[in-house]
């Protein structure tokens, strides 16, 4: 099967960026192929009559925007280099963890030390 298509876009949608609009039409249109296969393999299958349709839940749109997104990143990303890049992510954010409970346990410390500090001076 082929098909091609051909669309003009302006206004707020154009300024998104035509790599956006390539991953959303390629989601929408592997959800619709998808979707035909299924109405196809049971009309083969027997599993409905001439002019009957199993309904298709669409996705939600939380997993739609997931598809889309990972589209997008499999466009962006060669195969080869994804391991990398997740590596890569999951290590600076190991680090972002890192420094946020160094810096917590530091400040704690630093704010004991001013206390005993103001403690001491009351005291006194």
């Amino acid at each position: 099967m082929t098909y091609s298509g051909e669309a003009q876009v302006g206004g707020r949608l154009a300024s998104v960026g035509q790599r956006l609009m390539e991953s959303s039409t390629q989601a929408l249109l592997k959800q619709s192929l998808e979707s035909l296969a299924t109405q196809i393999n049971a009309r083969v299958t027997g599993e409905t009559q001439p002019g009957e349709s199993i309904p298709v839940e669409p996705p939600s749109e939380l997993e739609f925007a997931a598809g889309i997104t990972l589209k997008m990143l499999e466009d962006l990303i060669p195969a080869e280099e994804r391991r990398g890049v997740v590596l890569g992510v999951v290590g600076s954010l190991a680090l972002l963890v890192l420094s946020i409970l160094i810096g917590n346990w530091w400040m704690d410390k630093l704010a004991s030390r001013v206390a005993d500090k103001i403690d001491r001076q009351r005291s006194a």
